[in-house]
């Protein structure tokens, strides 16, 4: 007769509704469940040092292979980051100007790989956090393809590394104002759009600029858009104009900037785009020199004699441009000279200058320059802004009420004046019972002119005038 207690074989199961919990059924059961436990828990046991033995050797492969390549991967990155901090540099003084993109190598691989560096740190930051998952949760296969992850990561920033290269080759610049000559557009002509120098004299034309002449007058004019582009000024040939020098000269503001902060000298590029209207190939010469004191150029001491710059073919334009290291006392104040000679010296032809530059150029090497920086020409309102702290017209609405003291007038000037300005003339622009509006009383400071009427006056005259202030270097 079969037993009726619970075993194994029927799952434990009670076949009969009147079984009573003895001694017997008690011993039937648990004995055979604890049989059953303790044969589960050894399979347990070598299931879990199965895992432990796989995840061992996971780690294992991680760090024999995976870690050495993110330690490798992580200190590219670092050499790269490096690299493109300095190429940051670069880009800053490029920005400003005043480097010569032929002097750059790898510049547009450094900006690529400026972004390149930024995505792969991101990248490898989830690759770290990755891999401490994976590891920690024993997944060998996932921890197999970060290894391949890393490698490929690797290769690809390396390849980037060489393309953006680890030196670039610059002239470093400052950023800013880094043209130090004014209306180097030739855009302001508050004198006039035309005029003309007397033969042994010097005078201003455009902005900025004077015009030397020698045996004949030189008559100038501004021209827009007619062999250089935008705004330029014309110099005439004329019969026995056996030379003709257009000048500037830079205030010590200015011309101090082009010296390092350690008052040390640094190489300089003047450039002006010239257009040959003659019948004959021309070579202009450059010369500089520097104030005897500051902002004196009574006295002007030679610092570079005049030398041939580029040769400019008849009928063509071209850039004459050459680097040259000033002498220390251009503090004082900076003369450049663009001479003709007496190229100028025949009936018909002319000469056009424009898009002049001179900037603080250092590691250029110095003599003539065939690739300087592209030139700065600043908008008309800031040149004209500038203009106007060496030359001005300003207006002044003047009454004579027939009485003792005579009434008069404050003027104040566009901006302060680069010294207290000499009144150039007074030209009347309405008819005036005074004798002349050129006996006008006035006392001229850097920002303002106190005007008041002549001593010759009639009851209830007026008079509007345009007052002419220089305070040209």
């Amino acid at each position: 007769m079969s037993s009726s207690l619970p075993s194994a074989d029927n799952d434990y199961r009670i076949l009969d509704i009147d079984t009573k919990l003895t001694l017997a059924l008690w011993n039937a059961v648990l004995p055979s469940v604890g049989t059953r436990l303790r044969a589960a828990e050894a399979i347990r046991a070598d299931f879990e040092a199965l895992i432990n033995l796989g995840t061992g050797q996971a780690l294992e492969v991680i760090s024999a292979n995976v870690e050495p390549q993110l330690a490798a991967l992580t200190a590219t990155i670092s050499q790269l980051q490096s690299d493109v901090r300095e190429a940051e540099d670069v880009i800053a003084a490029l920005i400003s100007g005043s480097v010569p993109m032929g002097t750059v190598t790898g510049l547009g691989a450094a900006l690529l790989a400026k972004a390149d560096a930024e995505a792969t740190s991101a990248a490898l930051s989830a690759l770290n956090t990755l891999v401490a998952t994976k590891a920690a949760s024993a997944d060998l296969a996932e921890a197999l393809l970060l290894k391949a992850d890393a490698a490929a990561t690797n290769a690809a920033l390396a390849a980037k590394a060489d393309a953006a290269g680890t030196s670039i080759a610059i002239a470093s610049g400052a950023r800013g104002f880094v043209n130090a000559f004014r209306n180097g557009g030739f855009t302001v002509a508050q004198r006039g759009t035309s005029g003309s120098v007397a033969a042994g004299a010097t005078a201003y034309t455009l902005d900025g600029w004077q015009i030397s002449a020698g045996g004949a007058a030189a008559a100038w004019s501004q021209v827009w858009n007619t062999g250089i582009a935008g705004a330029s000024l014309r110099i005439n040939r004329a019969s026995g104009l056996t030379a003709c020098t257009l000048q500037q000269r830079i205030e010590s503001y200015l011309s101090a900037q082009l010296l390092t902060h350690a008052l040390a000298v640094q190489p300089v590029t003047v450039q002006v785009a010239v257009y040959n209207g003659t019948s004959a190939a021309i070579t202009p010469k450059i010369a500089t020199g520097y104030a005897s004191a500051r902002d004196n150029f009574g006295t002007v001491t030679a610092n570079l004699p005049p030398t041939n710059l580029q040769t400019i073919p008849a009928g063509a334009s071209g850039i004459v441009s050459y680097t040259f290291v000033p002498n220390v006392n251009i503090a004082n104040g900076l003369q450049i000279q663009l001479q003709f000679g007496s190229a100028l010296n025949a009936a018909s032809g002319y000469v056009q200058i424009g898009r002049a530059d001179i900037r603080a150029t250092p590691g250029i090497a110095v003599g003539i320059n065939s690739a300087p920086p592209p030139p700065e020409t600043r908008d008309p309102a800031t040149e004209k802004t500038l203009a106007a702290r060496y030359y001005s017209t300003v207006p002044a609405n003047l009454l004579s009420n027939g009485a003792a003291p005579f009434g008069g007038c404050v003027v104040t000037v566009p901006i302060q004046m680069r010294a207290a300005p000499t009144a150039l003339s007074v030209a009347s622009t309405s008819a005036s019972s005074w004798d002349s509006p050129t006996l006008l009383n006035m006392e001229a400071f850097s920002d303002r002119v106190l005007i008041w009427p002549p001593a010759d006056r009639v009851l209830g005259a007026y008079n509007k005038a345009i007052i002419e202030l220089s305070a040209e270097l």
